[in-house]
């Protein structure tokens, strides 16, 4: 059975991390369900956050070229401009001169924040019923998202255009969805969105910043609770990564779509989010054990 939970859990954390309706209630709603059914318990904080790994997988291949250019551009400032680190994009830094350096600060601004709410995140992770009471405000978040997108004349912002108090707001927003319920990627979307960057711009920059954050929070967790592998829990969580892994592969192939029209899809998200949260939570609270 932990063969199966760990490919299950790990497909729907793989899908709803990419989609923006909050892989840890998802995840944490659906162990207290495999719990009641089986008697089994297999998934815990820790257990959701390395399935994340599988996640960030699929958004490094995904990325690598903007992963490169932030690289390069951050070395060849760090290395010939040290005291001129600002400045639009061009050929050394297609994403601007800045951008590396205002990633960092928004990483740092999440990283503090997460560091602060997650007792509270592990409480309610522990208590989905409050993983489902935080979905509606991921689904309001989307609802604004898409209302802004719709009202705004034209997206008139890239990455390299943000100045460094966006990279704190959209750092915040990340460093909030620590908690169960509401979505990384949710909120993240929503900040660059109100910040008026363009639908591609917006995600790009969702799944950079989730980077860093992911694999920290990863880490954190392993030097937390360390314990000597054995074939028993490492193999199912490998497989658990794997599944991850495919989840988040088939979602990215839906939401990068060309054809795909933001405004209509961000509303469907968050009314899902909206209509899920009240469901889950009377389920949970009356039907369940």
């Amino acid at each position: 059975m932990l063969w199966v939970s760990q490919l299950i859990f790990g497909l729907v954390q793989g899908l709803t991390e990419v989609f923006p309706i909050s892989s840890s209630a998802h995840t944490a709603i659906g162990q207290a369900l495999w719990e009641a059914f089986s008697g089994q318990s297999t998934v815990t904080f820790s257990t959701s956050v390395f399935l994340h790994l599988g996640t960030s997988l699929v958004i490094v291949f995904v990325c690598q070229r903007d992963l490169f250019l932030l690289c390069r551009s951050a070395t060849h400032t760090v290395l010939h401009h040290p005291l001129r680190w600002k400045g639009g994009p061009t050929k050394e830094h297609p994403l601007g001169q800045q951008t590396p350096f205002y990633m960092s600060l928004g990483v740092l601004i999440t990283g503090v924040i997460g560091l602060v709410l997650k007792r509270a995140a592990v409480d309610v992770f522990s208590r989905p019923h409050w993983a489902a009471v935080f979905l509606p405000i991921s689904g309001l978040c989307l609802l604004t998202a898409s209302w802004h997108i719709r009202s705004r004349s034209k997206a008139i912002r890239g990455i390299a255009d943000l100045e460094w108090w966006h990279y704190v707001v959209i750092g915040a927003a990340q460093g909030l969805a620590v908690i169960p319920g509401l979505s990384r990627f949710g909120l993240t979307l929503t900040a660059g969105l109100l910040c008026d960057l363009a639908w591609y711009q917006a995600l790009r920059l969702s799944f950079l910043l989730s980077l860093p954050t992911v694999l920290a929070g990863a880490g954190l967790e392993l030097s937390y609770a360390y314990r000597v592998p054995t074939s028993e829990t490492v193999l199912p969580t490998i497989l658990g990564v794997a599944s991850a892994a495919l989840g988040a592969w088939m979602a990215i192939q839906v939401i990068r779509r060309e054809d795909l029209h933001a405004q209509r899809a961000l509303a469907h998200f968050g009314a899902y989010c909206l209509a899920a949260g009240p469901f889950y939570f009377l389920f949970l609270h009356y039907l369940g054990p």
